[in-house]
């Protein structure tokens, strides 16, 4: 069992994550269904995937307002994510 802040941040991530989830899940599945072409499908992925890695980089904010009007790109979020939560 993990104790101090490092436990405590990871428990509250884990619980970030799973409210994102949970708050996107249902827009998710209005959005993409399997009637759609692959292009739209990908593209659609594609921006639901981007959306998720800025909400988790907000996750990890103390300020998450600050970081509102940053320009970052897919892979910048991406690298981001990766650099905090490690291999996914």
């Amino acid at each position: 069992m993990k104790t101090g802040t490092a436990g405590w941040d990871t428990m509250r991530t884990q619980e970030g994550l799973k409210a994102i989830y949970e708050a996107r899940c249902s827009r998710y599945e209005k959005h993409l269904h399997a009637g759609m072409d692959t292009t739209s499908i990908i593209l659609k992925g594609h921006l639901f995937v981007e959306e998720l890695l800025f909400d988790i980089l907000k996750l990890h904010c103390r300020d998450s307002g600050l970081i509102e009007n940053i320009k970052l790109g897919f892979s910048h979020k991406l690298n981001l994510v990766h650099a905090m939560e490690g291999a996914i």
